[in-house]
């Protein structure tokens, strides 16, 4: 019992472990995003005084996509996203 107990915490330490890597990933991925797409053409300052909620930054975002802000579905999700948690009314 001892030894199955002790192999689960040490998967479960490893599946851990795999979806901290993973978030840190999609949070840098979203982050180059956020770099390229948004700072292209607005300053960070600009963007750190929103403090939208996650609907608000989405109905943003799709008026960049019709000013010709080339991204995918995916991308705008993932933006979404980062967007929200960093820069979401709860950081004020």
């Amino acid at each position: 019992m001892k030894l199955i107990c002790a192999v689960l915490i040490g998967c479960l330490a490893v599946a851990s472990a795999a979806i901290d890597d993973k978030n840190a990933t999609r949070h840098e991925k979203a982050r180059a995003l956020f770099r390229d797409a948004c700072t292209a053409c607005h300053t960070l300052d600009r963007v750190r005084v929103q403090h939208l909620s996650k609907d608000e930054w989405r109905h943003l975002i799709a008026g960049m996509l019709s000013e010709g802000v080339p991204l995918t579905d995916d991308e705008t999700s993932l933006l979404t996203d980062y967007l929200a948690e960093n820069f979401g009314p709860e950081k004020l």
